[in-house]
């Protein structure tokens, strides 16, 4: 088995398998569930928050399912490199297994404080368990998945494109993703299902959470005189920006999203990144020594122009 089917399914499998318990569980009681159940619970264990049984179905199965699939895509779309002081694949192996462990546990106490009518607490170390679980089985992950053995290329600035004294030249170029444009959509549109059919926080949570995954969708680089202008989402706000003045470098670097932790706006050692897609990228060194990543096309084109305007600049 090749390294990217193994990835996909050391990280996509967890889930699915955590999730079995509670399917068994749910369809040995699924006749002596009540209509309404039981699916939020306060910290102290009371029930605060009720929906058909329908809503506890999607919570067992369809949940850790889709979990999975998104976590088997992202192992399959990561290459085997290594990032900035970490390994991208030990941190998605216990990134998956916790969640999986998490989701299974959680589906399982569902199940049972809903087996009869009257049954509306939930265990009051339920919460402790599944954190408990989620912990035990992220370590594991980290332990069972490979090493990555590729470590990134070094930071060679790109040739600077060579300006007259008086020459004027800008640049700009755009990166954006499907999977992620696609991902906050279903967010946004399930948190508002979730707030219709029951009313309260977990709904506009999701709704939101699926706002700030679709401003992370796309972004646009713009390189002029004045240096280096990056506008998040569609309507490109909020921007970074980094002064032509405080530009020490450009280059650029293939990079994997889990070297920055992730997809979106990604704070690692060393700076920070904006990160919309694995592939070509902008990286541009401060004079601080910090470092801005941003996925773009063609990003060869913005590194020789931001270079050329700063040595013209002096």
């Amino acid at each position: 088995m090749d390294g990217t089917r193994r990835r996909a399914l050391l990280t996509g499998l967890p889930s699915v398998v955590a999730a079995v318990p509670g399917i068994v569980l749910l369809a040995r009681a699924w006749d002596g569930l009540p209509e309404v159940v039981a699916t939020h619970f306060g910290l102290g264990g009371a029930a605060n928050g009720f929906g058909t049984r329908a809503t506890l179905l999607g919570t067992v199965i369809v949940l850790p399912l889709v979990l999975g699939g998104l976590f088997g895509l992202i192992g399959a779309m990561t290459p085997g490199r290594r990032g900035a002081g970490f390994d991208p694949a030990k941190i998605l192996g216990a990134a998956s297994w916790a969640g999986g462990g998490l989701l299974g546990t959680i589906g399982v106490l569902l199940v049972l404080a809903n087996r009869t009518a009257t049954a509306e607490r939930l265990p009051l170390g339920g919460l402790l368990l599944g954190l408990g679980v989620a912990v035990a089985l992220g370590v594991v992950g980290a332990l069972v998945m490979p090493r990555s053995t590729l470590q990134p290329g070094a930071d060679v600035p790109t040739p600077a494109l060579e300006l007259g004294a008086g020459e004027r030249a800008s640049w700009s170029g755009s990166c954006s993703s499907v999977f992620v444009t696609a991902l906050g959509g279903v967010l946004v549109v399930a948190g508002l299902l979730l707030f219709w059919a029951t009313p309260g926080p977990a709904g506009a949570i999701m709704g939101a959470a699926g706002l700030l995954v679709l401003l992370f969708g796309s972004a646009r680089t713009t390189v002029d005189r004045r240096g280096l202008t990056v506008g998040l989402g569609v309507f490109g706000w909020p921007r970074i920006r980094i002064p032509l003045e405080e530009v020490a470098s450009a280059s650029t670097e293939d990079v994997a999203a889990l070297q920055y932790g992730g997809l979106g706006y990604r704070i690692v050692p060393g700076g920070v990144g904006v990160i919309v897609r694995p592939g070509p990228a902008l990286v541009v060194t401060r004079r601080s020594g910090r470092r801005l990543t941003v996925t773009v096309d063609h990003p060869e084109t913005a590194a020789a122009l931001l270079n050329g305007l700063r040595s013209r600049a002096g």
